[in-house]
């Protein structure tokens, strides 16, 4: 192709090679955004399971001290109270879960 104009040379080489530069910055911010927000994303995922995780620790810990309250109160009852007084309690027990 002969061209009689320099703008026109000028404007057949620089117009493919700022198009061909503008898709490669395109590709490029592409890449590094979706890598930056796959980032973002698992460290937010992160935060809120160890919040989470934190949580049922935390529910975990009172139901322990709960039962293990409620086993020594049992082991003192039945090393000190009698078979009916025993009896009485777990039929007050039962009659009060029933209520709830």
């Amino acid at each position: 192709m002969k061209f009689k104009h320099i703008s026109t040379k000028l404007l057949c080489l620089l117009i493919p090679t700022i198009i061909l530069a503008m898709i490669i910055l395109t590709i490029v911010s592409a890449n590094l955004a979706r890598s930056e927000l796959i980032k973002s994303n698992e460290e937010l995922m992160e935060t809120a399971l160890n919040g989470e995780a934190y949580n049922i620790n935390t529910i975990l810990m009172e139901i322990s001290s709960t039962a293990n309250a409620e086993a020594a109160i049992g082991q003192n009852l039945y090393q000190t109270a009698s078979a009916e007084d025993l009896e009485q309690s777990l039929q007050t027990h039962i009659m009060m879960q029933q209520v709830e």
